[in-house]
């Protein structure tokens, strides 16, 4: 697809390497997205698991964080690690476990997390400009607090349960035990 765009629009092979990864990055996240969704559906946790997605996939867009070997990894750890929070959002709910305030404990000690170690690059998508890492530093921080705000005003266990949860899985992703680079740093 990419092939014949590119020479339609007469592009040269950098321009066509940049329109491929570009489809290649969204046929990953509608693949990604489907998997998991499929497995939360086969799992009755189907709302739960989306939610959950939603804003540790927000999240997620914004601060960076840990990155799998290879793509079909990553869907893989994906599709298992948002299957297993859908279902824990739901086994938390069930036996009352989950509540507004443990659910704004958890976003409110993610938001230190946050603040100190978002945004998190990695050697194929480094981050060059001062300036861009500062604004998603702020948007970060900022997703996190809007977040716990809705969580509080909206006082809905489904919700807030499956925002603590993804904001908490996607914070864990930022520490620096899953962002070594080769050559240690």
């Amino acid at each position: 697809m990419s092939n014949l765009l590119s020479s339609s629009l007469d592009l040269n092979e950098e321009k066509e390497e940049e329109l491929t990864y570009g489809f290649e990055l969204i046929f990953l996240a509608v693949i990604g997205t489907a998997s998991i969704l499929l497995a939360a559906y086969f799992l009755d946790t189907l709302l739960l698991t989306a939610l959950t997605l939603l804003f540790g996939g927000g999240l997620r867009k914004l601060s960076g964080g840990a990155h799998a070997g290879s793509a079909f990894k990553c869907l893989a750890i994906g599709t298992v690690v948002y299957a297993f929070l859908g279902l824990s959002a739901k086994s938390l709910i069930a036996y009352n476990l989950a509540g507004s305030t443990l659910n704004l404990v958890i976003l409110l000690l993610c938001l230190p997390v946050v603040a100190i170690l978002a945004p998190v690059d990695c050697p194929a998508k480094p981050i060059h400009s001062r300036s861009f890492r500062r604004k998603l530093k702020s948007v970060s921080i900022a997703f996190v607090l809007v977040t716990s705000i809705l969580v509080f005003l909206s006082q809905n266990i489904i919700l807030g349960t499956s925002a603590a949860l993804g904001i908490a899985y996607q914070t864990v992703t930022l520490l620096p035990l899953f962002n070594l680079r080769k050559g240690g740093s």
